[in-house]
């Protein structure tokens, strides 16, 4: 029988041409998804970096958390009668940038070709200027050489001798001891600061040197000449408030400070008084003193470091040029460990650590160079092969980028202001950049770099 002689039976029968019409569609054609009158949609992630985590959504809603590169399914199908979909990064992973390809449109069936690829966010370099009271801001090219952000350099306090970085890569904090307080500025897509609402902050007199925790929810602002350190709970923009209690005691003449990757101790390095105040930190940010603490240290400690893994620390003293190791206990207390001391160039005056833990990197103000140690086995330092690698005039802080591939001196000597710049090699190894140095304001003092 034909199907329009069929069709005429069915008639007869009293069927409905329409329902006929509706029960031929139902068996056939595409895109029943998996809920039959739906269409999934799914994609795959690729260039997530180890340890990150990308939120994304369709049509504004149904929240998908990866963690991993691969294949991915939205929970929530895309109905049949309303087949338009559109995916969106709602969260960005740290120090990444996640775009989407092939993310929206008309469903016709399943849709399986969004692509979602996430490559380095941009960089940025800050130097707080104390002679000229401003921060220069530089945007890190490919090769790491530094080009001066629109509007940099930007008003600083007086004296602005130490910047920080929240991990997030989006507040600058800046010490301003001439005038007793911290900036904090919002950093702008391309690098640009504009201050928080309530910036500048209070502090104690003389603040030289400010540390963000690793949560980026505390900072702490080390007070010179008022043997303290300032506590503040840092809030969603950016600004800053006292925590109870503070601020806290400290030994004499403190100069800089360093909070554990934990965010549960806190170290303060008293130069005057040959030593470092520990202190173990409170859900509210306080600061209570570490059984034992202070702990000694060697003549004139300038800087302290302590290991990713929060199990050794560094401290340079600047006026008998060695780096002393100290473990670190669950208690905080530190155990200087003698064997493991090294001497350094002349005029220790910073120390960073490479971000896998693996090299330290300490900057010699006097003999204007930095010398680079393999950190071993039980926190041992061995000097690397070519070390020290020389720098500008007069270096008094270096710092690494977060993923520690170039390495930054500020060099505050008269008549130097300026910034080298180093590619760091697999080894640890230093090679001054083609394009360096970058010139700065006046009296460079501190450089860190932030990466959104």
């Amino acid at each position: 029988m034909s199907r329009l002689a069929a069709l005429r039976a069915l008639r007869m029968l009293g069927v409905a041409w329409m329902t006929v019409g509706f029960l031929v569609a139902c068996g056939g054609g595409g895109g029943g998804g998996a809920g039959g009158g739906s269409y999934a949609i799914s994609g795959n992630l690729a260039g997530l970096a180890s340890g990150g985590v990308v939120v994304l959504q369709n049509n504004g809603g149904d929240d998908l958390t990866l963690r991993a590169n691969g294949a991915f399914t939205f929970a929530q199908n895309t109905p049949v009668g309303q087949p338009a979909y559109r995916v969106t990064v709602l969260t960005q992973p740290l120090h990444q940038i996640c775009s989407v390809t092939n993310g929206s449109g008309t469903a016709q069936g399943d849709v399986t070709s969004v692509q979602v690829t996430c490559s380095a966010g941009p960089q940025f370099a800050y130097v707080a200027n104390a002679g000229a009271n401003t921060v220069s801001a530089y945007s890190l090219g490919a090769g790491g050489a530094l080009t001066p952000v629109a509007g940099s350099p930007f008003a600083a306090g007086i004296d602005p001798v130490s910047v920080a970085v929240n991990p997030a890569g989006t507040f600058v904090y800046v010490a301003n001891t001439g005038s007793n307080s911290v900036g904090a500025y919002g950093i702008a897509g391309n690098g640009a600061l504009t201050p928080v609402s309530g910036s500048p902050f209070t502090t104690g007199n003389a603040p030289v040197a400010v540390a963000v925790n690793s949560a980026g929810t505390f900072a702490y602002v080390v007070n010179q000449t008022s043997n303290s350190v300032s506590a503040y709970a840092i809030g969603a923009d950016g600004a800053l408030t006292p925590v109870p209690g503070s601020p806290f005691t400290t030994g004499s003449g403190p100069t800089s400070v360093a909070v554990n990757p934990a965010g549960t101790f806190v170290y303060v390095d008293n130069t005057a008084g040959n030593s470092i105040s520990a202190y173990s930190v409170g859900a509210s940010g306080a600061l209570s003193p570490v059984p034992g603490s202070p702990f000694a240290t060697g003549s004139a400690p300038y800087a302290i470091a302590v290991n990713p893994a929060g199990t050794f620390a560094y401290v340079a003293n600047y006026s008998n040029n060695t780096v002393w190791v100290y473990s670190i206990a669950a208690s905080g207390a530190l155990t200087q460990l003698p064997a493991l001391s090294v001497t350094t160039g002349t005029g220790p005056d910073s120390v960073a650590i490479a971000p896998a833990g693996t090299f330290l990197y300490v900057a010699n103000a006097t003999s204007n160079n930095v010398s680079v140690y393999v950190i071993g086995l039980g926190g041992a330092l061995t000097p690397l092969t070519g070390s020290p690698f020389a720098t500008g005039s007069g270096p008094v802080c270096v710092a690494l980028n977060p993923a520690g591939t170039f390495a930054y001196t500020a060099n505050a000597r008269v008549g130097a202001n300026d910034i080298s710049g180093f590619s760091v090699a697999g080894d640890g190894a230093l090679a001054q950049l083609a394009t360096s140095p970058f010139a700065t304001a006046t009296g460079p003092y501190s450089v860190a770099v932030a990466q959104p």
